[in-house]
């Protein structure tokens, strides 16, 4: 089992580390990457331009709280993805 690690975000000189969503061990994995790819999308629309790399942070751990339901209505609700955001650490590269 990989354990993923922090990924680098390097724009316009600047630098930071992306953290990993939480490790979970997964119940359905099926549309995981569809999750992904829809949650960045709203994230970009609702972000902007103002920093790009929060729309893959926030995709990133919507995608990894999909894998814990089986069914639609199990499915994470906003509340959840905000509990995992205000836990993940945020740092910036010298």
């Amino acid at each position: 089992n990989a354990i993923a690690k922090n990924v680098p975000w390097l724009s316009g000189g600047a630098a930071r580390y992306l953290p990993p969503a939480p490790k979970r061990d997964p119940v359905d994995t099926t549309g995981a990457g569809d999750v992904f790819l829809g949650a960045w999308v709203a994230a970009r629309l609702l972000l902007s331009d103002s920093e790009p790399w929060r729309a893959l942070v926030v995709a990133s751990a919507m995608a990894s709280l999909s894998t814990q339901a089986r069914m639609l209505s199990e499915f994470p609700a906003v509340k959840d993805l905000c509990e995992v955001l205000v836990r993940l650490p945020d740092r910036h590269l010298g």
